[in-house]
């Protein structure tokens, strides 16, 4: 869902729901987040990124979920520098930045990733302005005077997981390595008589998982999702991904799965 994210006079964050009528009210609803201090340009990607201009430099980062979280701490810095001559910045919809800075320079480009490449002089484009013009208005509520910005942005933060599947028909084995159970070493140089021993043992191994996301969405710090389903496994001998419908795992987004194995050779 799209909602309405602000920084008040105070530098806390705040998040809530988009206002549609005059009656509505967005500083009553909209929750506290935490606090960005020393900043001078706040913004959010239509992806739902967040980026702050402090000093001279900028960050790019996830927007918070909890309270009390240091920002900084999460985000990334993504340019040097120049950013402190910017007078205003805003992505357009397609996910371009678009800057004019105090001189009255005006550029647009992509979103920055790489300190060390100066987006103004590498990566921008310089534009020129020709005019500009007011839509039509419509009053959405009051006391907004307290916020010092604004941008809407789609909520891709994910607290809890209901529901969770494999594809097993989509799985792809990347590797395979040997892993050495349990070794004896039989000494027979000196005698004619053949060796003849029961090579047993009962050995409980460590299996390790871990889990992985390629999506738009953002993971709240600590979320975890347990759920009895099919665990995708390779079988001895075999090639093809099957499921294991008895395994109950607890995944979590930062962390790496253990379980053991029990396994007997005689």
């Amino acid at each position: 869902d799209t909602v309405l994210f602000s920084i008040t006079l105070d530098g806390t964050m705040k998040i809530g729901p988009t206002p549609k009528h005059y009656r509505d009210d967005y500083p009553a609803q909209a929750f506290n987040l935490t606090t960005l201090e020393n900043v001078s340009h706040v913004l959010c990607s239509p992806e739902g990124e967040l980026f702050c201009v402090r000093d001279k430099d900028l960050y790019r980062g996830p927007i918070p979920s909890k309270k009390n979280v240091d920002w900084f701490s999460m985000a990334r810095r993504v340019g040097k520098k120049d950013w402190g001559k910017c007078r205003i910045l805003f992505f357009h919809p397609n996910g371009e930045l678009y800057v004019t800075t105090i001189n009255g320079k005006f550029y647009k480009g992509p979103q920055p990733d790489n300190e060390k490449v100066s987006w103004m002089n590498k990566q921008a484009t310089k534009i020129k302005l020709s005019g500009c013009f007011v839509d039509n208005s419509q009053h959405l509520g009051q006391n907004f005077h307290q916020f010092r910005y604004f941008c809407f942005v789609k909520d891709k933060t994910i607290s809890n997981i209901i529901s969770f599947q494999f594809l097993p028909e989509h799985g792809q084995r990347v590797s395979e390595n040997p892993e050495v159970i349990e070794e004896r070493v039989y000494k027979n140089k000196e005698s004619s008589v053949q060796l003849k021993h029961s090579f047993t043992f009962d050995k409980t191994v460590k299996s390790s998982s871990s889990f992985a996301h390629e999506h738009g969405f953002t993971f709240e710090a600590g979320a975890e999702v347990k759920f009895k389903a099919g665990v995708p496994f390779i079988g001895e001998g075999e090639t093809d991904l099957k499921m294991n419908l008895n395994t109950t795992h607890t995944w979590s987004f930062t962390k790496t799965n253990e379980s053991e194995v029990s396994g007997r050779c005689m």
